[in-house]
C-alpha cells in the first residue's frame, strides 16, 4: 500500500499537480467560504440522513419480521424497491419531479436508500439468532418483542 501511495505521489509531483499556480485559487477568501459552507452542508446532510435512515431501517425491519402478512408484504415492497433504485436517480427525481429544495431532496434520497439497506442488515441480525435461543426465550414466557430485544 505504501508503494502505491508513493507511486501516486510521484506521478502527481512529476506532472506538476502540486505547483503553486494550481493551488492559488484556494487562497481567495470567497472560495474558502464556499468550500466551508459546502463542507457544513455535507455534514448536515450526513447527520440528518444517518439518523433518519436508522429510524426508517428499524421500522422497515420490524415490518419485514412482522407476523401480519400485509405489513410484511408492504415492508418488503418498500425495501426491495428502494434498494434497487440508484441513489443518484432517486435524489434527482425528488429534486426535479417533486420540486424539493436540494438539501431535503438529498436527505430524502439518502434516507430511503440507506434505510432500506439497514432494514436488511437489522433483519439479518435478528434472523441470525439460533432457533433454539428463540425457543428458550419463548419457553421462559417472553413475548416476541422481548425476544427480539433481549436475545
Amino acid at each position: 500500500i505504501l508503494a502505491l501511495v508513493g507511486w501516486i505521489l510521484y506521478l502527481l509531483f512529476d506532472t506538476g499537480q502540486f505547483t503553486y499556480t494550481k493551488w492559488m485559487p484556494f487562497e481567495y477568501k470567497g472560495i474558502q467560504e464556499l468550500l466551508l459552507r459546502g463542507l457544513g452542508n455535507t455534514l448536515k446532510a450526513f447527520a440528518m440522513a444517518a439518523v433518519l435512515s436508522l429510524a426508517l431501517g428499524t421500522v422497515l425491519a420490524t415490518g419485514r419480521l412482522s407476523d401480519h402478512r400485509p405489513v410484511r408484504w408492504v415492508s418488503t415492497l418498500v425495501v426491495e424497491f428502494f434498494r434497487a433504485m440508484p441513489v443518484l436517480v432517486m435524489i434527482f427525481f425528488i429534486f426535479v419531479a417533486l420540486k424539493v429544495q436540494p438539501l431535503p431532496a438529498l436527505v430524502a434520497g439518502l434516507t430511503l436508500y440507506n434505510g432500506s439497506v439497514l432494514a436488511e442488515v437489522f433483519r439479518s441480525g435478528v434472523n441470525s439468532v439460533e432457533r433454539g435461543q428463540r425457543e428458550a426465550a419463548f419457553a421462559l414466557g417472553m413475548r416476541k418483542t422481548q425476544v427480539m430485544t433481549y436475545v
